[in-house]
């Protein structure tokens, strides 16, 4: 990228809402485009206890699924911790969870599948039956994944090793930074359903929900889009995926048009 390029987000300001520690190179990346960002967490995860089988599941396992890149470093912790390894062959759903269970070490199948139900189309997921597989996510995920290969005849484990929940200690900051932005345009990038819900939480603490419903709100797919509209969202952008270069090309576009 040239230098008459590389400034393409000039003066945009973006509020991050990622959790903590999972933020860094987006901001770089984005304020290396000339963006103004700010890192406020509305998500928090917590780890859970891993339960005890947890080692013979995975070694039973014909094969496994990430559902993000919680999950990657989650289960990571728990080998690191337990002093165990296993050979499972892992799906993962999403790019970016893929790549960060590759560099883990994890013994990962290509798919680039977006989300839960494009990693479901992957043929090598069709004939399943009576096979053993282990799903690893947080408490409370979605079940479509599971139920599916549950219907085709796979034996379906899951592995829940955190929590989701609000970064409640943070909502006075974020009253605080939406306060400052009512009347200029901006960005919030929520990254998951849950970093969503939890960024309308937490500004509802603070009866600034009306300023999270005027901003320009980016997603990561539709799924996350129609949550979006469904809490009063008024202006949502939708880009193609979590990977941040479809992050960072979605607000090309759309900064462009505001010039």
């Amino acid at each position: 990228m040239n230098k008459a390029t590389n400034k393409v987000l000039n003066g945009l300001p973006v509020l991050l809402t990622r959790p903590q520690g999972q933020a860094q190179d987006w901001s770089q990346q984005l304020q290396s485009l000339g963006a103004h960002v700010a890192h406020i967490p509305t998500l928090a995860i917590q780890p859970l206890a891993a339960p005890d089988e947890t080692e013979n599941l995975l070694k039973r396992a014909d094969f496994g699924v990430f559902v993000s890149g919680n999950a990657v470093r989650a289960l990571m912790k728990v080998q690191v911790a337990r002093g165990f390894s296993v050979d499972t062959v892992w799906y993962c759903v999403g790019k970016a969870t893929e790549t960060l269970a590759a560099e883990l070490g994890f013994a990962v199948t290509a798919s680039c599948a977006v989300d839960s139900e494009t990693l479901l189309q992957n043929p090598l997921l069709r004939d399943v039956n009576g096979k053993h597989c282990v799903i690893v996510r947080g408490q409370g995920g979605r079940t479509v994944l599971g139920d599916t290969l549950a219907k085709r005849g796979a034996h379906v484990d899951y592995c829940e090793l955190y929590r989701r929940d609000g970064a409640w200690q943070n909502a006075e900051l974020l009253a605080s930074y939406l306060a400052g932005k009512a009347s200029a345009p901006h960005v919030i990038i929520a990254s998951s359903v849950d970093s969503l819900n939890y960024t309308f939480l937490l500004a509802e603490k603070r009866e600034m929900r009306a300023n999270v419903e005027q901003a320009t709100i980016l997603v990561p797919g539709k799924r996350v889009a129609d949550a979006a509209l469904q809490l009063g969202a008024r202006h949502v952008l939708c880009a193609g995926s979590i990977q941040l270069v479809d992050i960072v090309a979605e607000l090309e576009r759309w900064w462009a048009k505001q010039q």
